[in-house]
């Protein structure tokens, strides 16, 4: 049987069932329910503006310019890819079942962001009990009040480990314990709450926080982890405080505004 095929003439229709070209095609407008590429191709790529292709088994699309995602059309910009910095402007709302980071790179927050920044602990008749804040983090202010509501000092507050507080009395003791995370988002900006910094071989430091606070909330903890109280400590002015000890101390020191 005779091996027939087809021709195409310029000007002319052609229904084929698949067509491999080997140098470049140029159209228009292709027409069709799948366009498919090779995976070890060189991509599909408009000329001066971007493409899209196989970055090492990735799929990467970039742009020669700003990279723009849009909706609803050519006007329904969704989001902006700023060719130089890199940075993402999203028009519309970005909704998260969680956003991980600090916090220091947000700006022009118009609304409230909120977390929990305490945890509070009630104990009876002991002398000794855990905390467990579970803030991940070791920066954390103690507080401690009797039954009465008077703050007291108890023997020892231990930051056993980032989630986890120990407080050690010397008789037994009832009242409550307010665990306070260092630092947290507030309405409108983000701000520094705490400065926490080692300090060794010196019995009186100097302490630059820059928290902008005349009273700060200052913790002072030995290389064990103890919280100890220092012999003096003087708020010099709204950046700086002078911690002085009877002898040379190592340690930790958290301030807190």
């Amino acid at each position: 049987m005779p091996n027939w095929k087809k021709l195409i003439v310029s000007g002319s229709d052609a229904s084929l069932n698949s067509l491999t070209v080997n140098t470049d095609v140029n159209a228009s407008t292709f027409l069709g329910s799948l366009l498919r590429l090779d995976e070890n191709g060189s991509g599909l790529r408009m000329t001066n503006v971007g493409a899209f292709d196989n970055a090492s088994g990735n799929f990467r699309i970039f742009s020669n310019g700003d990279l723009i995602l849009s909706t609803n059309g050519d006007t329904g910009t969704a989001v902006t890819f700023d060719q130089t910095s890199k940075d993402a402007t999203f028009t519309g709302a970005i909704s998260a079942t969680e956003f991980t980071g600090d916090g220091s790179g947000l700006t022009n927050i118009s609304s409230e962001v909120s977390e929990q920044a305490t945890v509070v602990d009630t104990f009876t008749f002991v002398s000794s009990t855990t905390i467990t804040h579970n803030f991940n983090t070791k920066n954390v202010i103690v507080s401690v009040y009797d039954s009465g509501d008077q703050q007291i000092i108890p023997s020892s507050i231990t930051t056993t480990d980032v989630n986890t507080v120990d407080i050690t009395f010397n008789v037994p003791t009832t009242g409550r314990a307010v665990v306070a995370k260092g630092g947290h988002l507030v309405s409108g900006s983000i701000e520094l709450f705490t400065y926490r910094n080692s300090i060794s071989g010196a019995d009186t430091y100097t302490i630059n926080h820059n928290l902008d606070e005349d009273y700060p909330i200052v913790q002072v903890y030995d290389s064990g982890k103890s919280q100890i109280i220092p012999g003096s400590i003087i708020s010099t002015d709204e950046n700086n405080i002078e911690i002085s000890f009877s002898s040379t101390f190592n340690g930790t020191v958290v301030v807190k505004k």
